[in-house]
């Protein structure tokens, strides 16, 4: 997966083509010849389009949506589009998903060409178009992280122009691909540090502005939902956290019989995240620009708190940061590249048992080998200590992956440079 250092002699239209048929064939074939099983969270959408199609409030009647609204507008039109052409909105789903896996795909390869001078055809080639963390993502858990990698990939191209051409438009363009994250997903609120780059250089007017395309967006999705269903958006979207114990630190908690620390932890890790939120502001604000490396490892520092020092865990959290680790994989030392290369075969094995035993994701095993034998072992593996035994060695990898970035990767890059 080593990347070419300097512009591709291949023709980048036609090498990013054959990513997407790759890419699309791939997940084609996933549908075709895997069983027809699918995650705990398909099943709540397609709940939630039956809700909308009767006229119900998922945001009341139901506590499977927790966050702005962006996803129900997307269910809806799923749900009518379903109906109107005769095609299940399984297909829809996973059609959508797979179509805006190929949108990210596109702008990392055109922010690596442009931006970044770098050809990554074959980390694109092996991190996405073929990666089995991506595919069962689309296919069989169809949640829609993706669009939340989106915005965060667009973010950076646009600090990443900012830093370049010193025009102020390009920071505005960073403020609203944030604003529309935290309004698809809210996670992205995690890196609004790095809009700090630079803002001296902005007009009073200019971070006004700015401001407010960081708001509006999130607070008239909340504002909307809020009023019709008061209760349950305090319950289940502001008062939402990722659930404790399954993996990780509250993980490894959970297996040792701590409970007490579970809890205790899950509230530490909210004020370890706004601490870091504040020293990356007060770091990042003192400079003008940061080189792309700079910017990926601010950017990737702040996000993986989540899966390593965050309270929960879900599997499509990875494509939240994902696109920003491919574009940082072409600029990373070798010795990072190949911690980089086993993350990647620690996760994809990772991901397949997962999607393989796991009833919640689908356990497409229990299809493949039915019998009460196999379902037994995929109801025992699926306990959330299990859970954790079988997540460790990933989780292990993200934090020496967390640590080698604070540590500035050899080259005084990070958050302390």
């Amino acid at each position: 997966m080593s990347p070419d250092t300097h512009m591709p002699h291949r023709a980048p239209v036609k090498a990013l083509l054959l990513l997407v048929v790759v890419a699309i064939a791939a997940r084609i074939a996933f549908a075709g010849f895997m069983p027809h099983v699918y995650s705990k969270d398909l099943h709540a959408w397609l709940r939630v389009i039956d809700l909308l199609q009767a006229g119900g409030n998922p945001y009341r009647e139901t506590s499977v949506l927790n966050w702005p609204p962006f996803w129900m507008n997307v269910l809806f039109g799923i749900g009518k589009l379903s109906g109107w052409w005769g095609v299940s909105a399984t297909v829809l789903i996973q059609s959508l998903l797979t179509m805006a896996e190929v949108v990210v795909m596109s702008v990392v390869w055109f922010v690596s060409l442009r931006l970044l001078q770098k050809d990554l055809f074959r980390p694109l080639l092996l991190g996405w178009a073929l990666n089995p963390v991506c595919i069962f993502l689309s296919c069989q858990h169809a949640n829609f992280d993706v669009f939340a990698g989106l915005w965060v990939v667009l973010a950076a191209s646009a600090l990443l122009a900012f830093y370049k051409a010193r025009a102020e438009t390009y920071w505005l363009a960073a403020c609203f691909c944030i604003g529309m994250g935290i309004f698809t997903k809210t996670i992205p609120f995690i890196l609004l540090p790095v809009l700090l780059v630079g803002i001296r250089g902005v007009s009073v007017i200019g971070r006004l502005l700015g401001g407010l395309l960081v708001v509006v967006p999130v607070a008239i999705g909340i504002a909307t939902i809020y009023t019709l269903a008061p209760d349950g958006v305090r319950e289940h979207v502001l008062g939402y956290r990722s659930m404790a114990g399954w993996y990780g630190i509250t993980g490894l908690f959970n297996v040792l019989h701590l409970y007490g620390a579970i809890d205790v932890f899950s509230r530490l890790s909210l004020y370890l995240m706004l601490a870091l939120m504040v020293l990356a502001g007060l770091r990042l604000v003192r400079y003008t620009a940061l080189s792309p490396v700079q910017l990926l490892v601010a950017m990737l520092t702040l996000l993986l708190f989540i899966p390593c020092l965050g309270p929960g865990y879900s599997p499509p959290y990875v494509l939240w940061y994902l696109p920003l680790l491919l574009l940082y994989y072409g600029m990373a030392t070798p010795a990072t590249q190949r911690l980089m290369v086993l993350g990647w075969g620690i996760l994809a094995l990772t991901y397949t048992a997962e999607y393989a035993l796991f009833l919640s994701h689908g356990a497409f095993l229990a299809t493949w080998v039915p019998g009460a034998a196999m379902y037994d072992l995929c109801t025992q593996i699926g306990l959330s200590h299990w859970q954790t035994i079988v997540r460790l060695p990933m989780f292990a990898v993200y934090m020496v992956f967390f640590i080698k970035l604070i540590r500035n990767d050899g080259n005084k890059i990070c958050l302390n440079m």
